[in-house]
């Protein structure tokens, strides 16, 4: 007798938007499929706006999802690995963000530029914090294209896993209590009338799941 196979049935994942614009939970790993469903409980009509993770592709392709006060608004996760940070906001006022949705694996990107003067962007970036249930949070720290490689120091906690010291393509997990986690790159590749210094800096938050 042949197996019977039975649909997967997709989950939903709820988020709990309240008067202070706080979402909780603050950073979900969801999986392909999945509903990703926002509560608006914050006292007046929101939106919210996803931010693009090049090189990745969106979680949310409108890239902005209204939710009228005291209603549900709710997408339907890709058939892909994504991560987005968004925003929430009251009209053209961002309340609260950078929070995450994150879609399989991710990963959130950060991509690094300049040479005498390093360049973030984005500045800062949410990841979750996730689990071993839904996976954790994925974090890649890249050069843009033709920036060389980049040395990376964090101010006190290397807040993912394996370390991040180094620019390149590979995926790290957060590995660190919800919380923000400051860091510096520093060119490897300067002009040869150049110094070698970092300039400003960046953040990586870890959003509570």
């Amino acid at each position: 007798m042949a197996a019977r196979h039975l649909p997967i049935t997709a989950s939903v994942c709820t988020i709990a938007i309240d008067n202070t614009f706080t979402p909780t939970p603050q950073g979900v790993v969801v999986q392909q499929g999945d509903q990703v469903e926002f509560q608006n409980g914050s006292g007046v009509d929101i939106i919210i706006e996803f931010a693009a993770n090049p090189p990745g592709q969106p979680v949310y392709p409108n890239m902005n999802l209204p939710v009228a006060n005291g209603t549900t608004a709710s997408f339907t996760a890709p058939s892909y690995d994504a991560s987005a940070n968004y925003g929430i906001y009251q009209g053209s006022t961002q309340e609260s963000g950078p929070w995450v949705v994150q879609v399989g694996i991710g990963p959130m990107f950060v991509q690094l530029s300049g040479l005498s003067g390093v360049s973030y962007a984005p500045p800062t970036v949410a990841i979750p914090q996730g689990s071993a249930t839904t996976g954790k949070g994925q974090l890649v720290i890249m050069p843009a294209l033709s920036s060389g490689n980049y040395t990376i120091a964090w101010g006190s906690t290397d807040p993912v896993t394996p370390p991040l010291g180094a620019s390149g393509t590979s995926s790290h997990a957060a590995s660190s209590a919800p919380g923000e986690y400051l860091y510096t790159a520093t060119s490897n590749n300067p002009c040869p009338e150049e110094t070698v210094f970092s300039g400003g800096g960046g953040k990586v938050i870890i959003r509570s799941s």
